[in-house]
């Protein structure tokens, strides 16, 4: 079965109406020639305007999807098409990531590339999509892919190991692994529900693109 490997709750978000009008976010947008609400949200620039959000702390870093989607991208497991990835948005928008598909290394292009995605709903190459946004919930996204198992990873979970994860999806035949990605606090507790094991791999809290990094790397080596 193919495994799959979903960035949830994800701080990637354009910037929201409320704090359109905020200096910090016209002054870019008149900058870069754009209007605030085609931008995406980063705390780097909207640092003071962003005080005002709910939930401000999980919010407004692109950099986290960055890094971590090409820890995930470049790897065997996901060259040779053993595994499907897909980013979900706090805003309940998910991102598919196509086949094949080779994202900017470079933070700035990667930028322009999702604000592009939000604009245009799809990315295509030589007919290949790859890159999709759509609306769509957390709980609509597994009932689609129908997953043997849904294991979530949080600090506050069951104690476990890279490796014991691995091996787990693989005595399920596959199924889908479930990693923040948001700067810190845990998953809601809408999506938590649906996980069938909530496990930690660690007792220090990492970071998105190690634990995908690490994960894959054991997912490679159990899958074979």
């Amino acid at each position: 079965m193919l495994l799959s490997l979903i960035i949830a709750e994800s701080a990637l978000e354009l910037v929201p109406p409320r704090i359109a009008s905020h200096p910090s976010a016209v002054n870019q947008a008149r900058r870069e020639s754009r209007k605030p609400q085609q931008m995406l949200l980063d705390r780097s620039y909207h640092h003071a305007a962003m005080r005002t959000l709910q939930e401000a702390y999980r919010r407004g870093r692109p950099d986290i999807i960055h890094i971590s989607l090409i820890s995930a991208i470049y790897t065997p497991l996901f060259l040779e098409d053993r595994m499907q990835l897909f980013v979900h948005t706090r805003d309940d928008n998910v991102i598919t990531i196509g086949k094949g598909a080779r994202l900017p290394k470079s933070y700035p292009r990667f930028i322009s590339l999702m604000e592009q995605l939000f604009q245009q709903k799809k990315i295509v190459s030589d007919d290949n999509v790859l890159l999709e946004l759509k609306q769509e919930t957390f709980a609509g996204l597994i009932k689609r892919l129908k997953p043997e198992t849904v294991i979530g990873l949080s600090r506050i979970g069951k104690r476990s190991s890279f490796a014991e994860v691995a091996n787990h999806m693989g005595r399920a035949r596959g199924g889908i692994l479930i990693v923040g990605g948001f700067p810190r606090g845990h998953f809601g507790s809408n999506l938590s529900k649906i996980f069938d094991q909530v496990l930690s791999v660690h007792e220090q809290p990492l970071e998105a693109h190690v634990v995908i990094a690490r994960s894959i790397y054991e997912l490679e080596k159990a899958f074979g």
